[in-house]
């Protein structure tokens, strides 16, 4: 047996071994799972939910034979291209690390562990690992597919790390609806500040970033006779600012200062939160006279956003004797807000029953038909016999014209064939 065979035979084998049976015990013995923490067995929600799981299981399962089967058959019964000795180290070292992502992510889950979706309330874990990306068990199992597949490339190899890749996709949109309806607000915080697959900059600044937003909002807000001066708590101003937007926007200023800071070493010798309140405010104002017109516009917008956050807080408000405005509340969507009046002025209106569906003509109050020019009697007097309130009719224009009335006296006393 070739060590290629040998190789990939120890790989799947650990990956089953760390990966799957060791969190299993570790969750039996802790009893945080009668099933430690399988919940397959659990009611999904739908067909397409069960589908997409089984889909991904079944290429899960087919992921784990494929070292026995590799070691078994060989290279040539399976279709697998031979790759240089570097390359197939370089997808056994790419492996090892995806397992060990998995195998990191299980730890720091804990209690949480699970393995599908369990209808159980768990808690939302959201530091560790989880701090970087909402899915790195998947993340690691992506990375463990396609080592693999760079080890013993072949079409059954790339089909079954293709499919996985799309699948997950969709099985990860289930969780998260399962996890949002769990968690509600907690969980979409935790959607905007941290990435699905990829690290992404969160909408928190922290770090450096807060003391470069606080230099800067020193240049562009001093203080006056009665304006107190901007500094370190702007900085929480401007978050809460960010807080209400969308998370794209928290990453766009993160970003911005990033510029400010590297730009103003490049060209001045020194970061940006290491200049003079002078040299800030000189550097500031030649930036939004000869920067680039992108640039500008997003220097302008940095300012603009700075000035509104610090100028609306309430103890600037208050020294200024200005007004501040409520955060803004989450608005529903537009469907939903006319499905739900919809709904209210149907319980307004109550049930309607039958008889009221099949005589609600009958039922209505009379209404008195327009006056004909060419007509000689009085105006509002109706143009024909109508069954319903005939007697009230009869007691108006009897007298005018009696033989009608009679006609119209006798067709509402007959029974309307359409009665209950």
């Amino acid at each position: 047996m070739t060590y290629d065979r040998v190789t990939v035979l120890v790989l799947v084998l650990l990956g089953i071994g760390a990966g799957t049976v060791l969190p299993i015990l570790r969750a039996r013995a802790r009893r945080d799972s009668p099933s430690g923490g399988l919940t397959f067995h659990q009611p999904r929600r739908d067909a397409g939910e069960r589908a997409v799981g089984f889909v991904v299981g079944l290429l899960g399962a087919g992921h784990l034979l494929w070292g026995p089967v590799y070691a078994y058959f060989g290279p040539e019964a399976l279709w697998v291209t031979p790759v240089p000795r570097w390359l197939f180290w370089t997808g056994a070292a790419l492996y090892v690390g995806g397992l060990a992502i998995v195998v990191e992510a299980q730890r720091t889950m804990g209690r949480s562990w699970r393995i599908g979706i369990d209808e159980n309330t768990t808690s939302l874990v959201q530091d560790g690992i989880y701090s970087v990306v909402r899915n790195p068990i998947y993340v690691g199992a992506i990375v463990c597919g396609w080592s693999i597949t760079l080890c013993t490339p072949s079409w059954l190899t790339v089909l079954g790390a293709l499919g996985y890749l799309v699948f997950i996709q969709i099985q990860v949109r289930y969780e998260e609806r399962h996890l949002r309806a769990l968690h509600g607000a907690a969980y979409d915080r935790f959607m905007g500040d941290v990435g699905r697959f990829v690290p992404l900059p969160g909408r928190r600044v922290r770090g450096h970033e807060r003391v470069v937003l606080a230099r800067f909002a020193e240049a562009v807000a001093p203080a006056g006779a009665a304006l107190p001066s901007a500094g370190a708590d702007t900085v929480d101003d401007v978050q809460r600012a960010l807080d209400e937007a969308p998370p794209e926007s928290s990453r766009l200023v993160r970003f911005a200062l990033w510029g400010v800071e590297v730009t103003a070493a490049l060209q001045e010798g020194e970061p940006f939160s290491a200049l003079s309140r002078a040299d800030r405010e000189r550097v500031i104002g030649r930036w939004l006279q000869d920067a680039p017109g992108l640039l500008r516009h997003a220097l302008r917008g940095l300012v603009a956003l700075v000035k509104t956050s610090h100028f609306d807080a309430p103890r600037v408000a208050a020294a200024t004797g200005t007004r501040t405005y409520a955060p803004i509340a989450p608005e529903a969507p537009r469907w939903l807000a006319q499905v739900v009046d919809g709904a209210r002025s149907r319980a307004r209106r109550g049930p309607r029953t039958s008889s009221s569906r099949s005589t609600w003509w009958w039922s209505a109050p009379a209404r008195a038909a327009p006056p004909s020019r060419t007509s000689s009697r009085a105006v509002g007097t109706p143009s024909s016999c109508s069954r319903r309130g005939a007697g009230s009719a009869v007691t108006r224009w009897s007298a005018a014209r009696p033989r009608r009335a009679a006609r119209c006296s006798a067709r509402a006393a007959r029974p309307s064939p359409w009665a209950t």
